[in-house]
């Protein structure tokens, strides 16, 4: 039976209680240690290389999306947001500077039917949650995370996008994605990555803030070090709009 590799991104989520305490505790961290946060994608990225399905990722067995909301401060639940930017990026469009187009959500970035991760567990199912979105982003596809309404600190949503994008970053990966979706030109040396942060009021309370834009600076550097990584694009809405605050 195939093994699915475990990588130490995903080890290291699903090893914690990712309580907000906790999340300003790692952005700390690695705000301190720039070297750990680089070595954890890389070595989760290193470790996919030899990763290979041609399969879905998903089972079609979620439910309906409800209808779209009209306006950014009628997003409750992460259903509705994915029902907003189904229709908002039904075709490649531009948002504050990078021209995005739905693809999917809620997909298992590592779904193997007749398949276990290395602890034994099975890889056959695409279980609850998953990557919040799936989108085309240029010419690159794009790991998309909703952050709702103070659900998590900022940083806490990064590290969940980081997380599911190294899992798609290889180039199996992202072969599988572009025969699966109508992307035509894709690069399949990296990937970008996408938080976007709705809070009620529009202002947020969020602890990780600025030390989650220092990270993701540094992380956009050309000369960061991020194996197959692209860039980051952090937007959070003011109102019923929205705005760009990644550099």
């Amino acid at each position: 039976m195939t093994k699915v590799p475990i990588t130490p991104f995903r080890s290291f989520r699903k090893s914690c209680s990712f309580t907000k305490t906790r999340q300003r505790e790692e952005a700390k961290r690695f705000a301190g240690d720039f070297n750990a946060l680089r070595e954890l994608w890389n070595s989760s990225v290193k470790l996919l290389e030899t990763y290979e399905f041609d399969g879905p990722f998903h089972l079609n067995r979620r439910k309906q999306l409800p209808p779209s909301p009209s306006k950014i401060s009628a997003i409750g639940r992460t259903t509705d947001a994915a029902a907003y930017f189904e229709k908002l990026f039904q075709t490649p469009v531009d948002f504050l500077g990078q021209k995005f187009m739905y693809l999917d959500r809620e997909i298992a970035t590592l779904r193997t039917p007749k398949a276990k991760f290395s602890d034994g567990k099975s890889a056959s199912t695409s279980g609850r949650g998953g990557m919040d979105l799936l989108l085309g982003c240029g010419r690159r596809v794009c790991a998309g995370e909703v952050k709702i309404r103070g659900d998590s600190e900022l940083f806490g949503a990064l590290l969940q996008v980081m997380w599911y994008g190294s899992e798609i970053a290889t180039r199996n990966q992202i072969t599988r994605i572009k025969q699966q979706y109508p992307l035509n030109e894709v690069e399949t040396d990296k990937v970008d990555l996408a938080v976007f942060s709705i809070e009620q009021s529009g202002e947020t309370k969020d602890k990780t803030r600025r030390i989650t834009l220092e990270i993701v600076a540094k992380i956009n550097d050309r000369n960061s070090g991020f194996s197959q990584l692209g860039q980051i694009h952090l937007f959070e809405n003011i109102g019923d709009g929205w705005s760009r605050i990644s550099s």
